[in-house]
């Protein structure tokens, strides 16, 4: 868990571009630690299109530990009253989750001739935003619009294969796929106080790209590190936390998170690594995840 801080802490002090503007309103400090549950799945298309699903990969039950971190700045007066800046990041530990691989000869997943379940071990994760929105007070609620840049990457580890059909073996099997979303992000958030309780709902997408990375480490006829790349550029990565916390006089608080992200990736490209030094380029399908998580958080308020 310290390692986690270590990660999120230096990057909300050292990227918070408005940190001197305290003076002129609030800044709070939230760190938080929960679980995480979490799906993956892609599939691709032979290289002339037939199958129309050759290979789908499935990572699913994945379990993770996650740390969040955010510095919040809201100018309250001066020249930039009504500005908000938000700087967050988030670390996850890959503790367990099971993958299912899929191969198919003919079209529409019939004749299938290879299935294999392995263990998702170890690895880790990590993200960050660096948003900008303004203040609009609608009676006792406050909406704050915000724009601007996202990113979130996972590797998983895929050990412990067992053949279910088909007779490759998967004796040393120590495989990793890395995927990354990046992009700009938009949003906004509702905030609501009664007394000393605060509620806060946060909604935005990520409009980017998509990329993966993956070695399989026992294919002697593919290159390694990097097996094959998946790219696309129509990914979206939306997301939805609320947050419900009580803010004591002298400034500390405490809060309970929940969130739900699910993204998607249209259609890209599978581009296949040979030993030889050539490529295959096949139609990737789709990558789709979605993740669910809630932690215990504490901050602090700078007024």
């Amino acid at each position: 868990m310290k390692a986690h801080f270590r990660f999120v802490l230096p990057l909300l002090w050292g990227l918070s571009p408005a940190v001197w503007a305290v003076g002129q309103g609030d800044l709070t400090l939230t760190l938080g630690a929960g679980l995480e549950r979490a799906h993956l799945d892609w599939n691709l298309a032979d290289a002339d299109g037939s199958p129309d699903v050759l290979s789908e990969l499935t990572f699913d039950d994945q379990r993770l530990v996650r740390t969040d971190g955010e510095l919040a700045l809201d100018v309250n007066s001066g020249p930039f009253a009504g500005l908000a800046v938000r700087v967050n990041g988030h670390f996850v530990d890959v503790r367990s989750g099971q993958v299912t691989d899929r191969d198919w000869n003919q079209d529409n997943r019939q004749g299938l001739f290879s299935e294999s379940r392995s263990a998702l071990e170890g690895d880790t994760g990590r993200g960050g935003r660096i948003l900008l929105g303004y203040h609009l007070r609608l009676g006792r609620v406050d909406l704050v619009p915000l724009a601007g840049w996202a990113t979130r990457k996972r590797t998983l580890r895929i050990r412990n294969g067992t053949q279910i059909v088909g007779t490759a073996s998967l004796e040393g099997l120590d495989s990793t796929y890395a995927t990354r979303w990046s992009g700009p992000w938009l949003g906004a958030e509702i905030r609501a106080t009664h007394g000393r309780w605060a509620a806060q709902l946060r909604l935005g997408t990520l409009f980017g790209d998509y990329e993966g990375e993956g070695d399989w480490n026992l294919r002697t006829d593919l290159a390694h590190p990097v097996s094959y790349r998946h790219r696309g550029n129509r990914a979206w990565l939306a997301e939805a936390q609320s947050m419900l916390a009580y803010q004591s006089e002298r400034g500390w608080r405490l809060g309970v998170t929940l969130g739900y992200q699910a993204g998607r990736l249209e259609s890209g490209t599978d581009t296949l690594f040979m030993a030889s030094g050539t490529t295959i380029e096949s139609p990737l399908n789709a990558v789709r995840q979605h993740s669910v998580w809630g932690m215990l958080n504490a901050g602090w308020q700078w007024h």
